[in-house]
């Protein structure tokens, strides 16, 4: 009895600690993500929950600079960046602000999301940031540009 007892609640405290991933197909959640884009180029996001956009695009360099070391690289570029961010207007109908800035300018967007405000403190403003760098990964000497950096 008392090891299911401490296998449920383990169970509940996994569940719970996994309540604010981010999870990119529903918007919702913090934290780091990348896909597999082709050979040393990925896409890697970061999402945060606040509208500090510095901050949140050094933690998505944090995590470009984990992922270059991780495949064994020397250096990444960033080959574009994109800046999404998302505020809650009406939180009766949970419609939604949506910001996103590129190289080419920015567009705004409404949309609903009844998962959104779940993901807040409710005294924290109902906002999130979220970087998206396309990198691409090298060896050896790294490209003098002012978008390279190195892993090391």
């Amino acid at each position: 009895m008392k090891k299911l007892f401490v296998s449920l609640l383990s169970l509940l405290l996994v569940s719970c600690a996994s309540q604010y991933r981010f999870n990119p197909l529903q918007n919702t959640g913090i934290g780091p993500f990348h896909t597999y884009v082709g050979q040393n180029l990925y896409r890697v996001h970061f999402k945060s929950l606040d509208s500090n956009k510095e901050t949140t695009r050094l933690q998505a360099l944090t995590h470009a600079k984990y992922l270059t070391l991780q495949q064994n690289l020397d250096w990444f570029i960033v080959l574009k960046e994109q800046v999404i961010t998302e505020q809650l207007i009406n939180p009766e109908t949970d419609q939604l602000s949506r910001i996103t800035c590129a190289q080419s300018g920015c567009d705004q967007t409404t949309y609903h999301n009844p998962q959104f405000k779940h993901q807040f403190d409710p005294t924290a403003p109902p906002t999130t940031t979220e970087i998206i760098l396309m990198i691409r990964m090298g060896r050896g000497i790294q490209p003098a540009d002012k978008d390279s950096y190195s892993a090391h």
